[in-house]
């Protein structure tokens, strides 16, 4: 088999189980856009010449669908990056995180404005076509973080050790600097991003009283110790079980302060919270619910392609509970939509242990951003939904109705690997499943006067005004 084949071969293969398995795969270009994107796919695989190439076609595919669950996973071993964190902070692409040893070229709040001689906007839209997002601010972000990862063969990238920034200082004035490209598997790279990593798990929870009475809890990631396999992750950058939080010991704490202070306002965060298991953080809801509310309702699309994948690893995926769904899927004929209506949670959710469980009734806000994703913008969303809470920050990053829990391939012939969304997560509230983002009742978005100060812009405004804010 060519080359050439290889690819024409993997293009049907991707192609083929995306329609086979996604529930929606039309959902955002409609049915002629998707006849459109497969041929388009298929036609540029034709003409590919390297691995590199061939995958960024099939990951511009992957982002025409519109969903951030269904992507080609990363080829990390060709891509050379710079040592630096990028974010995007009031539209600009500005320097974040920088390794210790290029402080002295690079500092927080530098805007970057070229990259060698190309508009960092042009380059930022180039990276958003090979980006699977749901939502464009969500997409845009995901970009950003990535502007500086050259794939080996860009323009002889993997032959090159430095690229030009054109940059603005936090003073004003704007220099060219030149910054050095490492590859992703180097030792300097792997050590830094595992540093990043150990600190990022280790604010996975985070809980303080702060000026004025606010009772504010953030919540990076929908994980914890629970998590076996985030648990086994933690362990190989060096975090041991032991430094993990527990959610639910966490939200009890947190609400016995709250409870004995007396505080009259709580803020939820979740900006910046990426997903995990939605199961993680139900023990939340104990305290700030006070009825049963609605969840998300599902629709399953069933395929030959997934009932083989659930009947051999379903133990590993879900638990006991998924059990009679799991054999209900595998008994239906493919093709056909299994309906999981929305279902009412209950507090004390699902027989958790109560400790001795009290109601807060005072003033609830939740913090949201384009990059609260996945299972944390699901407890967005059943907030939002049944009335619970005042919603300040920005959009989230992929909502209303959205497809998700995909299921791992790898092609035949270059065995890459990629991921398809099975099921289509439908909103509680059905008047809201046009939105593309749960969106809050106040719009408040960090200033890069005050990222670059180390301020929180939305907390700022929060402390002022939270009084003004309606209660319950």
């Amino acid at each position: 088999m060519t080359f050439s084949s290889q690819f024409i071969t993997d293009a049907e293969f991707i192609t083929d189980k995306v329609l086979e398995v996604h529930p929606r795969p039309d959902f955002r270009v409609g049915s002629g856009g998707l006849t459109t994107a497969v041929a388009a796919f298929r036609e540029e695989a034709r003409k590919c010449e390297t691995v590199e190439g061939f995958w960024d076609a099939a990951q511009r595919f992957m982002a025409r669908i519109g969903d951030a669950h269904t992507m080609m996973m990363p080829l990390s071993t060709h891509v050379v990056s710079a040592p630096v964190k990028l974010e995007l902070v009031s539209g600009q692409v500005v320097v974040g995180n920088v390794m210790p040893e290029f402080k002295d070229v690079l500092s927080r709040g530098d805007i970057v404005m070229f990259v060698d001689s190309q508009e960092v906007g042009f380059r930022l839209n180039a990276i958003r076509e090979t980006t699977p997002f749901n939502y464009f601010d969500y997409g845009s972000r995901e970009a950003a973080a990535r502007l500086l990862e050259f794939p080996a063969g860009e323009r002889d990238r993997g032959k090159r050790d430095r690229v030009v920034l054109t940059v603005a200082r936090v003073s004003g004035e704007v220099q060219r600097v030149e910054v050095p490209l490492l590859r992703s598997e180097s030792p300097e790279m792997i050590e830094w991003r595992t540093n990043i990593a150990r600190q990022e798990i280790k604010r996975l929870v985070q809980w303080s009283v702060l000026e004025d009475g606010i009772g504010y809890f953030r919540y990076a990631l929908c994980h914890d110790r629970t998590s076996p396999r985030f648990v086994a992750e933690a362990k190989k950058i060096g975090v041991p079980p032991d430094e993990l939080p527990v959610v639910r010991d966490c939200a009890r704490d947190f609400f016995d302060t709250v409870r004995a202070e007396n505080i009259s306002t709580v803020v939820i965060d979740l900006r910046g919270n990426p997903g995990g298991n939605s199961e993680i953080v139900r023990p939340l809801l104990n305290y700030i619910c006070r009825k049963p509310i609605r969840s998300y309702g599902i629709v399953v699309k069933v395929s030959r392609a997934v009932q083989d994948h659930l009947s051999a690893r379903w133990q590993n995926l879900y638990t006991a509970s998924f059990k009679p769904f799991i054999e209900q899927y595998l008994e239906a004929a493919p093709g056909q939509f299994i309906e999981v209506p929305r279902r009412l949670l209950e507090f004390p959710y699902d027989g958790s242990e109560c400790y001795g469980m009290w109601q807060f009734t005072g003033r609830l806000v939740v913090l949201t951003d384009a990059g609260t994703f996945s299972s944390a913008e699901f407890l967005a969303a059943e907030l939002r939904d049944n009335g619970v809470g005042v919603f300040v920050g920005e959009p989230t990053g992929g909502g209303g109705t959205v497809p998700g829990d995909p299921v791992d391939f790898e092609t035949p012939c270059l065995k890459l690997k990629f991921a398809v969304s099975y099921k289509l997560f439908t909103r509680p509230d059905r008047e809201a499943e046009y939105l593309p983002a749960v969106v809050p009742h106040y719009f408040v978005s960090q200033t890069l006067e005050d990222y670059r100060k180390g301020e929180d812009t939305v907390l700022n405004w929060l402390i002022q005004h939270h009084r003004d804010l309606p209660g319950r």
